[in-house]
C-alpha cells in the first residue's frame, strides 16, 4: 500500500549561510560605512586570516552542519534497523572548516598550493540503496515487514526530531542579512580601495584581475582539477591579500554593518538562534 507524503527532503541539507566567493553584482546607493576602518597595508599580519563576523552567532557553522548531518544519519539508521532493513550510515564531512574562510576569496596558502581555487573534496562514503530503501526513507509505503513506517519515512522522522523545518525557517532572516551585508559592503569605498591595492599587487605578480572575486571566479579555473597555473595565481592572490590587508579591511567594514543589522532585527535573530541551539542540543543528545 502506497501513500503520498510531503517529506521535505530538501530540508535534509541545511544551507550554510556563508558565501563562498560566488560572483555577484555590486550594490549601489547604499550607506557608506567604515570609511577609515581597517589596518594600513604595512600593519597586516602575514598569517592566514579566517575572519569572524557578528552574524556568525545566528548561522550554522560547518561544524554545526556536520553535527546535524551525523545526527540525522544516526536517527535514520536506527529507524531503518527497527523496520528490519540493513542500513549503512553515509559518512559526510564538509570540506569547509571555517564559515568565512573563503568569504572574500581564498586566504589559505596551503590550500592554494594544493588545490588552487578548487575546494578540497568532501569526505563522503558513497552508498547505493535499492528502491525499497528509498521508499522507506521517504515514507512512500505505510508498512514494511508488518511494521508501520513513520509518517514521512525515516528521513522525515529524523527531520522532525531535529526540528529541521523550523530551523531552516528560523534561519532565513540571518541568511538574508548575511547576504545583504556582503553585497552592500562589496560596493563600499574603503573595500574598493583595498581591492584596488590588491589588484596592483597582482599585476606586480604578473596577473591582471580587478578584485579578488574576479580571480576566484575566472572561467579558466572551472576545470575538474587545478593545474599549475591556477595554483600560481591562487598563491599570488593569497600573498597579495596578506600584503594589502583585504580580509582585515573588508571584514571590519562588514562587521560594523552587520552590527547595525543585528540591532534592527534582534527579535527575529534571537528566534533563529534559539532554534539553532535547540537543534544542536537534540543532535548532540542523539550522538551521545
Amino acid at each position: 500500500m502506497r501513500r503520498k507524503t510531503k517529506t521535505n527532503a530538501a530540508i535534509g541539507i541545511l544551507v550554510l549561510a556563508s558565501l563562498t566567493s560566488c560572483s555577484t553584482n555590486e550594490s549601489g546607493g547604499k550607506e557608506e560605512i567604515g570609511k577609515s576602518v581597517g589596518p594600513s597595508p604595512t600593519s597586516v599580519s602575514q598569517s592566514a586570516v579566517e575572519p569572524t563576523l557578528p552574524l556568525d552567532a545566528y548561522l550554522l557553522s560547518p561544524a554545526d552542519i556536520d553535527t546535524i548531518t551525523q545526527a540525522r544519519e544516526e536517527i535514520v539508521a536506527r529507524c531503518m534497523s527497527n523496520l528490519g532493513f540493513p542500513y549503512k550510515k553515509v559518512e559526510k564531512e564538509s570540506p569547509l572548516k571555517s564559515a568565512n574562510g573563503r568569504r572574500y576569496g581564498l586566504t589559505d596558502a596551503e590550500l592554494a598550493a594544493q588545490h588552487g581555487y578548487h575546494l578540497p573534496v568532501a569526505k563522503q562514503t558513497p552508498v547505493l540503496y535499492p528502491q525499497t530503501a528509498q521508499r522507506l526513507l521517504k515514507g512512500e509505503v505505510t508498512t514494511f515487514k508488518g511494521k508501520k513506517v513513520p509518517n514521512g519515512g525515516c528521513l522525515g522522522l529524523a527531520q522532525q526530531k531535529l526540528g529541521e523545518v523550523n530551523l531552516q525557517e528560523s534561519l532565513e532572516v540571518a541568511q538574508r542579512l548575511n547576504f545583504e551585508s556582503y553585497e552592500t559592503t562589496r560596493g563600499n569605498s574603503t573595500v574598493s580601495e583595498v581591492n584596488s591595492r590588491w589588484s596592483d599587487c597582482m599585476k606586480e605578480e604578473g596577473h591582471d584581475y580587478s578584485d579578488p572575486l574576479s580571480a576566484i571566479n575566472d572561467d579558466q579555473f572551472k576545470t575538474p582539477k587545478a593545474n599549475g597555473h591556477e595554483q600560481d595565481v591562487a598563491l599570488a592572490d593569497v600573498r597579495c591579500k596578506k600584503k594589502t590587508g583585504v580580509i582585515e579591511v573588508w571584514s571590519s567594514v562588514e562587521g560594523e554593518y552587520q552590527q547595525s543589522l543585528i540591532r534592527q532585527n534582534v527579535g527575529a535573530l534571537q528566534k533563529g538562534g534559539s532554534a539553532k541551539r535547540e537543534t544542536l542540543r537534540v543532535a548532540m543528545q542523539v550522538l551521545s
